[in-house]
């Protein structure tokens, strides 16, 4: 008879959407190590992470494609719903980015009339006052939207527009990729939002928060996610 070690286990389901560093081409990245440091510390629980496209990840839950959701926060787009946050699991924040020359210092993100925006389509920003249609924003900014964050970055490297809006989490990674880019990048002092992400949890998930946080802190403790989050260019907030 073949023994089944996770015959027992409570299987939950984490959501999460393709987002580098976070989810990389929906099998790697720092979700689905971080994933396996959860369920190397403990035997209760088998967490699964599952894939789900970011437009979707508010009806994922809803529906039940998934349990929890992972690099979330309570306040973009969950209203109507009861969830728990789990410790924080990165502290971030939206920058802007433009291609370096010598004309260019902080004073050009002072005003951003007249000058060719680039942002990540469906993301909430404060400077375009967290609209997100584009045919609402195409008459009010000369703005181009793309899918990804590193399209964004590329889109300043590249000067097919004068700002883009990328966040410091995705900036860091790609520039651990491409190191030689730092210099290519003038990055603003100032920034658009500040925010966390967390494990967002229902109250009848199959797991509790207080569970969550406890295996969270026991890998961190053991010295298994410090590694996680040097390696993708990451800050962890756990101390």
């Amino acid at each position: 008879m073949v023994n089944n070690c996770f015959a027992t286990t409570i299987v939950v389901k984490v959501g999460a959407g393709t987002r580098p560093p976070f989810l990389i081409d929906k099998v790697a990245g720092m979700g689905p190590e971080i994933i396996s440091a959860l369920n190397l510390v403990q035997s209760k629980f088998t967490f699964e992470l599952v894939p789900v496209p970011i437009s979707r990840r508010v009806q994922s839950l809803k529906d039940g494609w998934v349990d929890i959701v992972m690099w979330d926060n309570i306040r973009w787009g969950w209203q109507g719903f009861e969830l728990d946050e789990s410790v924080v699991l990165l502290h971030s924040k939206d920058v802007f980015l433009s291609y370096a020359n010598d004309n260019k210092d902080q004073s050009f993100f002072s005003d951003f009339s007249g000058k060719r925006i680039c942002g990540v389509s469906g993301y909430h920003y404060k400077f375009l006052n967290y609209e997100t249609e584009y045919y609402k924003l195409k008459d009010l900014y000369d703005i181009r939207l793309v899918r990804t964050e590193e399209e964004s970055i590329k889109m300043a490297l590249h000067k097919r527009c004068a700002i883009s809006a990328a966040s410091e989490s995705a900036l860091n990674w790609f520039l651990k990729l491409h190191p030689q880019s730092r210099e290519e990048l003038l990055i603003s002092d100032i920034y658009d939002t500040q925010y966390t992400r967390h494990f967002l949890l229902p109250k009848y998930a199959p797991i509790s928060v207080s569970e969550l946080n406890t295996i969270i802190r026991k890998a961190h403790e053991l010295g298994i996610l410090a590694p996680i989050y040097t390696k993708y260019g990451q800050v962890m907030p756990l101390k």
